[in-house]
């Protein structure tokens, strides 16, 4: 007879929609990647208004839950790019989230027109169940690469009790 114990078992919520705005830019591919077994959820939030040349934020939040029943992790991603050279300027973006052994990756690749801008605000999140009471990191980052190059990290805590 075969045991497998599981330490860490994740879900996937199915819903995906990414959403962004501005002007004189192009996607040129999108692509997801995770552990196995643990997809996370990512969507748009309400637009922003771009005020700075380059802007980059995370923001992780805290969770709290039991063993044995799926608990939300989640955090935030904002992108804001202008391009006020007179050339077209390629950018990576990555939005990750990661909690224990889980991570999923999100990135994009954008070309920039001349005055162009790229505005984007995500949320991003994905259920856990844990096995064992403690405390475990749950960590979002937001990078950016290219002609300039920005990154934040945030760290929040994801408590489960008995």
């Amino acid at each position: 007879m075969l045991k497998i114990k599981t330490i860490a078992t994740l879900a996937l919520l199915s819903f995906n929609a990414y959403a962004y705005h501005g002007h004189g830019f192009k996607i040129v591919s999108e692509k997801t990647t995770h552990t196995p077994g643990f997809t996370a959820t990512i969507f748009s939030m309400d637009s922003l208004t771009p005020n700075t040349v380059h802007k980059v934020e995370a923001k992780a939040n805290n969770s709290d839950g039991q063993t044995k029943q799926y608990i939300k992790v989640s955090g935030t991603h904002k992108v804001i790019l202008q391009n006020t050279t007179t050339s077209t300027k390629r950018y990576s973006i990555t939005y990750t989230l990661s909690c224990a052994s889980a991570l999923n990756n999100f990135e994009r690749n954008i070309d920039l027109e001349p005055n162009g801008a790229f505005i984007d605000g995500s949320y991003d999140y994905g259920t856990v169940q844990k096995s064992n009471i403690g405390r475990y990191d749950i960590i979002v980052q937001t990078s950016v690469d290219g002609y300039e190059s920005a990154s934040k990290e945030d760290h929040g805590n994801l408590n489960i009790h008995k």
